[in-house]
């Protein structure tokens, strides 16, 4: 049962404020808040560390199963792929401070936090069928979802 407190407002008639519950006090919004934006800031470095620990075994098969298919990338193009994400990251910059003004918040770390934990998925199948090329791409626009994520 709700509890009631009566006061005299500024114009001296009597108005009831409701008292808040104890589920309203522990569960304050700004507090799902605060969790779910650690929870999305969470999966965002999932998705960015990714690709870092993985591409040891995408490349050398005695580091891990012998049953999965190995890459043969040198050097080079392992550096490439490591640093795409950045590339994305760093040039949209500016452009997602800009964005960000202009679109809910919420929204915007909702649907690009999203976008790229679907593209997260895809690195298998992008690197089986397109190469490192197609994966460049994929690890570039992960980058420009996730600059949005953090501005």
């Amino acid at each position: 049962m709700e509890s009631t407190s009566s006061k005299l407002d500024l114009f001296g008639s009597l108005s009831r404020e409701k008292q808040p519950s104890r589920v309203d006090i522990i569960f304050k919004k700004r507090y799902i808040h605060s969790a779910m934006m650690a929870l999305c800031l969470v999966v965002a470095y999932l998705n960015r560390i990714n690709l870092s620990v993985a591409i040891v075994s995408m490349t050398d098969k005695k580091s891990s199963n012998e049953n999965f298919y190995e890459f043969d990338w040198n050097e080079r193009e392992k550096g490439i792929l490591l640093s795409s994400f950045f590339w994305g990251y760093v040039i949209t910059q500016i452009p997602a401070g800009q964005i960000a003004q202009f679109i809910s918040p919420k929204l915007l770390l909702g649907i690009t936090n999203l976008i790229s934990t679907i593209l997260a998925a895809l690195t298998p199948a992008a690197s089986y069928f397109g190469g490192w090329q197609l994966l460049t791409g994929i690890r570039v626009a992960e980058g420009v979802c996730q600059v949005v994520e953090n501005v």
